[in-house]
């Protein structure tokens, strides 16, 4: 199971606005199967993310599958003509228990947090 996000962007002042946009896709892409469950964000206005969770056999497969279904959406929809896929790509994540650049935090130097205070 991976992770892709899908970055949108509108390239015209009147495109449908995000929620719907979003909707349309997400219609779009569940009608074509394989994806086990998507969600949109709205980092900014006339952008969108939707992340999209489906099972392949490679970490590209999933890229491209997810790409491949935006763009079939952006081609079959007309009311997504306003919109361009930017990119579908995993996320870089690090890993939250070990901070937030994926580093062990420490506020003291020399302290080892496994050993006994």
């Amino acid at each position: 199971m991976y992770l892709v996000h899908a970055h949108f962007r509108a390239h015209v002042p009147l495109a449908v606005p995000s929620v719907q946009f979003a909707e349309l896709v997400l219609a779009q892409v569940r009608a074509s199967g394989g994806v086990e469950h998507a969600s949109a964000h709205f980092p900014l206005p006339h952008a969108l993310v939707i992340g999209f969770w489906l099972s392949a056999g490679t970490l590209r497969e999933a890229e491209t599958r997810t790409r491949n279904l935006c763009e079939r959406a952006l081609e079959t929809v007309g009311e997504l003509s306003g919109w361009t896929l930017l990119r579908a790509e995993a996320p870089l994540l690090a890993p939250t228990a070990l901070g937030r650049l994926g580093l062990p935090e420490s506020t003291e130097p020399g302290h080892d947090d496994e050993s006994p205070e």
